[in-house]
């Protein structure tokens, strides 16, 4: 990875030696805080409520519709606290205040009831749901930019949350509480994401450590580890709900950034007097621009174009566009991977797009609804030859083509009653385009080579309802159901969800839930045999129990323990003896035969210690320790590939004022399964030859690393400029990515994540 260093040093001391030229206004320019207060339940405007920044003595009062606008800010981050009478108080940590620039806010208070004259006020820098009561974690978009180590990659800040594992540095995976990478749900601004990786794989894994998703645009991300509510489905481990910034009203702004991603920018602005507003991002890497000069031997390519329109028809009317394009491709040169003893070397590209419209209603003064439609496509094409003599090892083109229509209603019915209706309704096209030679697969079987060209189409939908009762101020209970049918298996499905969350004192909180996840079986599985359209969709049990207790009104400790039981996975039939004993719905291995028998479990528990930041001081601890299993086709219990047993995650930060911000994070991964080659097969073969008896056997070594970071800010009157650098790895440790077969020495090899890597950005607004 020399060319990615070399890379990420020429940009840091390019950044840096542009900020030191510029010169700081030592007063700081003034700038603007606007936004609207609505309540949780029903979306509706506040009017009245007391806003204040806290390190300073301005304040003001919202309209009559929500809105709220304070100017002459002093350049700078800081504190918001919202109070009003029969709402929880809120205290929003990490607002940033630019020169000659509006920050805006959507705060959502949640309200109290209140009994007689009692009036209960408790403070909210842990701002909770009714709706989601378990396994949640909310981020802001300061929180996410910062994060040590994330190189302000969405992926990378999530994996920090507790049962949350990854494979290390240089993929995008995220195995969520032993669950698969295709397991996880996305949705930005209620439109329907089908992943938020470049180099998407088949089996829904990534192959590249670049994500999708433009972290600048995220103004707040609430990811559920399990557990979610009815709200939400066709996955069956976790949920990411993430909302994009709108842009300025006000005036025209922009941005120019670079990092690891590579460089862009961004341009908002307003639309109509105010009534809209548009934003643009586009992004484009520049590893492949240098590979030549700098002789990488091949480098990655990746880019994407990113859009997101508001406009009010009225005030009970409100129209969001989404518009979010990727395009990565990576070809590795033949002499590059004959020097590494690769088999093979492929040209893979990947293409993915999804665009959207929301239409907010406010129906009355308990109801709103959030109506959805969007189209989605993602596009894998691969060629891979053979680094010996460059004959076709295999090719495939594959599309997947989704539409999505999401439907939301949320009605309060007094202050002890509420209620989510709604459905989603997917059609999805699959073209698969595959041409295989003959080979001798992992398990050392001679396979035919075949050719396929088809296309396989299904019509899934699902109808939810969700009531959430609070009894007293203190108990929330939350029941639910998802009824769905998918027309190519002509199933008929009901999933239903509870959840119970318990305030003991105004400090300890006891949370309980229980529900069953669906999710549509792949049409890459489908797709292998018509017999296998008539496969059940798989299912998950989620059984959670778990504790929050606030240390004091910035931190929190919780602890949660949960159990989950798959069932009707795909799975190989009894005495297959055309392969390995793999795990069929995380592959990307062509079956002949499968069943829908298959069963799993994962078990553990999680716990996490978060500071919000407060005197400069910031921090998070999370530990997991979990076990992931599956039954196999001769009735043996295995472990899943991301079964790593233990994560650790340590993460601590200080602002000592406006300008610095210094953090780090250690994060330790446990040992990943794998299975050890046959030693003599893969010789006489001259390929890897997988030792079937000894499936998941062996574990690789341990991943652990440590990142630091600093943060640079520095405000002009009408630029702020915002640069950090990171050094990931920090004492060089030799991390294992995977094993693979030296075809150059005729033995296993090991293949290695980054060394010491610096890492680096900046982003200049005006």
């Amino acid at each position: 990875m020399n060319y990615l260093k070399s890379c990420i040093i020429y940009s840091f001391l390019l950044f840096t030696s542009a900020t030191i030229c510029l010169a700081q206004n030592p007063d700081g320019p003034a700038g603007t805080l606007s936004g609207i207060i609505v309540e949780q339940s029903t979306g509706n405007s506040i009017a009245g409520a007391h806003i204040v920044v806290l390190e300073t003595e301005n304040a003001t009062a919202s309209t009559h519709n929500g809105s709220f606008q304070l100017s002459g800010l002093n350049a700078g981050i800081y504190t918001i606290q919202i109070s009003y009478i029969g709402f929880r108080q809120r205290t929003i940590t990490d607002v940033v205040i630019r020169g000659n620039r509006t920050t805006r806010l959507i705060v959502e208070m949640r309200d109290e009831i209140i009994a007689g004259d009692e009036i209960t006020v408790t403070a909210g820098y842990f701002h909770r749901s009714d709706t989601e009561s378990v396994s949640r974690r909310s981020l802001n978009a300061e929180e996410i930019r910062r994060s040590p180590g994330g190189g302000q990659e969405l992926a990378r800040v999530i994996s920090t949350t507790p049962g949350v594992a990854t494979t290390g540095d240089t993929s995008q995976d995220l195995m969520v509480r032993g669950g698969s990478p295709r397991e996880n749900g996305f949705y930005i601004d209620n439109i329907f994401l089908p992943g938020i990786q470049h180099f998407e794989e088949l089996n829904g894994s990534s192959n590249g450590p670049i994500g999708l998703v433009n972290t600048d645009l995220v103004e707040h991300l609430d990811f559920y580890a399990g557990g979610f509510s009815a709200s939400y489905g066709n996955r069956m481990s976790s949920m990411a709900n993430i909302r994009y910034r709108e842009a300025s009203r006000e005036r025209r702004q922009a941005n120019i950034e670079m990092s690891m991603a590579g460089f862009g920018g961004s341009l908002e602005t307003p639309l109509n007097d105010g009534k809209g507003s548009w934003l643009v991002s586009i992004r484009r890497s520049y590893l492949d621009l240098i590979a030549e000069a700098i002789n990488a031997g091949g480098a990655p390519r990746y880019g994407d174009v990113q859009a997101k329109g508001v406009y009010d028809i009225n005030r009970d009317h409100k129209l969001t566009f989404l518009q979010i394009y990727g395009d990565s491709r990576f070809t590795n040169e033949i002499e590059n991977a004959l020097e590494n003893g690769f088999l093979t070397v492929p040209d893979f590209r990947n293409r993915q797009n999804t665009t959207g419209l929301n239409w907010r209603r406010t129906g009355s003064e308990r109801s709103y609804s959030n109506s959805s439609i969007s189209w989605s496509y993602t596009g894998q094409q691969l060629k891979s030859i053979y680094t010996v003599d460059g004959s076709l090892d295999l090719r495939y083109n594959n599309r997947h083509d989704f539409f999505n229509l999401r439907h939301v209603n949320y009605h309060r019915t007094g202050n002890r009653f509420r209620f989510e209706t709604g459905g989603d309704l997917t059609y999805t096209r699959g073209r698969f385009d595959y041409k295989f030679e003959p080979f001798i697969n992992e398990a050392g079987i001679q396979r035919p080579g075949f050719v396929r060209n088809l296309s396989k189409e299904q019509l899934a939908g699902e109808l939810f309802g969700t009531m959430i009762i609070r009894p007293e101020e203190n108990i929330t209970i939350n029941t639910g159901f998802r009824a769905g049918y998918n027309h190519l298996n002509n199933q008929f499905t009901l999933a239903p969800r509870a959840s119970v969350s318990w305030e003991l004192t105004h400090r300890a909180t006891v949370n309980v839930a229980a529900g069953i996840y669906r999710q549509d079986l792949p049409l890459y599985i489908r797709s292998q045999q018509i017999s296998f359209d008539k496969l059940k969709d798989p299912r998950v049990l989620h059984l959670i129990t778990g504790i929050e207790y606030l240390l004091g009104n910035a931190t929190m400790i919780s602890i949660e323990v949960y159990d989950k039981q798959y069932r009707n996975l795909p799975l190989q039939p009894p005495g297959y003896s055309e392969g390995l004993p793999v795990y069929v719905f995380d592959s990307y291995i062509f079956f002949d035969e499968l069943t829908d028998a298959g069963r799993a479990y994962a078990r553990g528990i999680d716990l996490m210690l978060h500071r919000k930041i407060k005197d400069g001081l910031y921090g998070t601890l999370s530990a997991s320790m979990f076990k992931s299993r599956y039954l196999d086709f001769n009735g043996k219990w295995q472990n899943r590939d991301f079964d790593v047993k233990y994560l650790l995650s340590a993460i601590g930060g200080f602002r000592p004022n406006q300008k610095w911000e210094f953090s780090a994070r250690w994060t330790y991964i446990g040992s990943r399964p794998y299975t050890p080659f046959d030693i003599v097969q893969s010789s006489a073969a001259g390929r890897a030859i997988l030792d079937g008896h000894r499936f998941n056997s062996e574990r690789l070594p341990a991943f652990h690393s440590l990142y630091a970071r600093f943060d640079r800010r520095i405000f002009l009157d009408r630029v702020t400029i915002t640069t950090f650098f990171e050094m990931w790895n920090a004492y060089n440790r030799s991390n294992v990515e995977t094993m693979y077969w030296n075809q150059k020495t005729g033995t296993p090899d090991t293949y290695h994540q980054f060394s010491l890597l610096p890492v680096g950005g900046f982003t200049i607004e005006f």
